[in-house]
């Protein structure tokens, strides 16, 4: 089999990456322009009144970039060193502001010959921004996951201070720098906030996240109408270059608002539209993914088997055969695709085959032999009945991602907690495929598997027989010796009311239920333990206990078990009880027949006036 690797592809960065390189890069320009004292560095313009962005701002700026890039690239030390470091300067600098001290952090032994107020400290709103930027990298994951909707009104609100700001700046930088809070904000440190927040949404998975990370048309359009906005924004505030401070942070609040609002309507039409598209493309290509991932990879090589092999989801529906299918049962590969399992099985035999065949996608057994040594019988387009022997394998569980899990190394559940659920295990979008062989049985080997059959094991529940039991009775018997330090225990378990379920609801049903609770009571059972159906609706438990106590907890728990676990009918839940005649001993000779009988006996006298029940029988 011919398996293609996808080839190895080199380092791609992502626009979240971008952005904190940029990040990286103009807080190295300023710190050079600080070592050189080079203004134009550290100011990005040729005006002498704009301030010069500080090199304690650059260093915060520096961490910023490396935490963006630490979040995107998942490397939680970075991320935390870095974010830690912002938050050390900034909450330094509010409290030089509030104490009115120097705690050393300004200038960073570069000295700030520019400014004219509070020369080498980096003005109270970027101190605030920084720690507010640093919040934002360390929970970040938890908002993405959790409360999306809380990331999108934080990142906005940041924004449209950060617009603002840039808003009044271009127009006139007085009425900003006149502000206490704005007092020494630099140009650069603007823009750093800018680039930090683009790159800060491309690495969310919100709303906003797909404006910058699709290249669909609309996403074209709605960047050119956010952009039309902005610049309709800072035009109009441009037009009121003469107007007081008061009137020009105004319109540059209420053009920022309107900028905002425009990207949050945008993410979120754009986010609408990506999901709508995934979702056609998905039902547009659902089909061919199973046709390419399990026909190359099953049919190609065992198309050659004589023996047939299908592949069904865990609607009993055949996904793909091999022509060993077609040989044993007459249906073209064409035909078998898309048709029902119980198609190829006599129909008085069909209910029963899908109830074995849920129990077992229910539970968390990796194969299943149908009767183990038993024969099943198969039928044939044309209506023949022919003998053959069947083999489930739940093989992998491919999640929508894409992902394989084997079910063998996944299996931390255990039957009674799938069991006793009700609910298959697809609620989180997995599916599961069972792969499915039929050999056809020669005569010899018919004739040998009804014999078992008839003699071992019970067709319907897949539990020894009664002479099956009968066996078992005489190897007891015939061992020289047992240990006495056990007791023996035995268990007649009687369902209630059994032939009012059949009356009701059908035969069935009712066969449906007595696999219900044949598979609950396999789920109670240890390695030592012997399950055997002694009559229609009887089944018998003989275990090895420590105690008459542990005995009677283990009988409590299989009643309560039997009780809880109901079995579907349509929508519905129908339930059934169980009465225990339980009896120990630690005799070292035991007759099992003739005690099980005595226990028979006992619980059908009182079957009109104890159920549900545990009743003690001595020896």
């Amino acid at each position: 089999m011919d398996v293609d690797f996808p080839a190895q592809t080199g380092y791609k960065a992502t626009l979240a990456d971008i952005c904190a390189a940029f990040l990286v890069i103009i807080s190295l320009a300023v710190l050079l322009g600080w070592v050189f004292q080079f203004r134009l560095l550290t100011t990005f313009s040729t005006f002498t009144t704009y301030p010069s962005m500080q090199a304690n701002t650059a260093v915060g700026i520096m961490m910023l970039g490396m935490g963006l890039f630490a979040l995107t690239r998942k490397q939680p030390p970075l991320l935390i060193f870095s974010t830690i470091t912002c938050l050390l300067f900034a909450c330094a600098t509010l409290i030089q502001y509030a104490s009115n001290t120097d705690l050393g952090i300004d200038d960073l032994f570069l000295k700030d010959n520019w400014s004219q107020h509070n020369p080498g400290r980096m003005a109270p709103i970027t101190a605030i921004n920084l720690a507010f930027c640093a919040g934002l990298l360390l929970s970040h994951r938890y908002l993405a996951k959790k409360i999306p909707l809380l990331l999108d009104v934080l990142l906005l609100l940041f924004f449209m201070e950060v617009l603002l700001a840039l808003n009044v700046y271009l127009i006139d930088a007085r009425a900003l720098l006149g502000s206490y809070y704005f007092s020494g904000y630099s140009l650069p440190t603007n823009l750093c906030f800018v680039l930090f927040i683009v790159g800060l949404v491309s690495a969310s998975e919100t709303g906003m996240h797909s404006l910058f990370t699709t290249n669909s048309s609309f996403r074209m359009h709605a960047l050119s109408l956010i952009g039309l906005v902005l610049l309709f924004s800072i035009v109009v505030s441009a037009l009121g270059t003469t107007q007081s401070p008061q009137t020009i942070f105004t319109n540059a609040v209420f053009s920022s608002l309107a900028c905002c609002l425009a990207i949050y309507l945008m993410g979120n039409m754009s986010q609408k539209n990506i999901l709508a598209d995934k979702d056609a493309a998905k039902t547009e290509t659902g089909e061919q993914a199973i046709k390419h991932d399990f026909q190359r990879a099953v049919l190609r090589i065992l198309n050659s088997s004589e023996d047939a092999m299908l592949l069904a989801d865990e609607r009993r529906r055949i996904l793909c055969a091999n022509k060993g299918a077609t040989r044993i049962f007459g249906w073209s590969l064409d035909e078998l695709k898309n048709m029902k399992l119980e198609t190829l099985v006599p129909k008085r035999y069909q209910s029963v085959d899908i109830g074995i065949f849920h129990q077992f996608t229910l539970s968390n057994e990796a194969g299943l032999r149908f009767g183990e040594r038993a024969k099943s019988l198969g039928l044939t387009k044309r209506g023949v009945e022919r003998p053959i022997s069947i083999t489930l394998y739940k093989c992998e569980k491919i999640s929508e991602s894409g992902d394989i899990e084997s079910l063998q190394e996944n299996n931390d559940t255990s039957n009674e907690a799938r069991i006793d659920s009700g609910v298959p295990p697809l609620e989180d979008g997995s599916k599961i495929y069972t792969l499915i062989f039929i050999r056809e049985l020669s005569g010899l080997e018919t004739a040998m598997a009804e014999l078992n059959q008839n003699s071992t094991i019970d067709r319907l529940t897949g539990l020894s027989s009664h002479e099956e039991f009968v066996r078992y009775c005489t190897d007891v018997e015939n061992q020289s010796t047992r240990r006495d330090d056990k007791f023996i225990s035995i268990m007649f378990i009687d369902l209630d009311s059994f032939k009012v379920i059949n009356e009701k609801f059908g035969r069935d049903f009712g066969d449906h239920v007595l696999l219900n609770v044949a598979t609950t009571l396999k789920s109670k059972l240890r390695s030592s333990d012997k399950l055997f159906r002694y009559g229609a609706d009887e089944f018998l438990l003989i275990s090895e206990s420590h105690s008459e106590e542990q005995a009677d907890l283990m009988a409590e728990r299989i009643r309560t078990s039997v009780k809880v676990s109901p079995t579907k009918l349509s929508d519905t839940n129908v339930y059934i009880t169980c009465s225990i005649a339980l009896s120990c001993t630690q005799s070292v000779r035991v007759g099992l027949q003739e005690k099980t009988e005595q226990l028979r006996t006992e619980i059908h006298s009182r079957s009109n006036t104890h159920k549900d029940c545990v009743i003690n029988v001595k020896w």
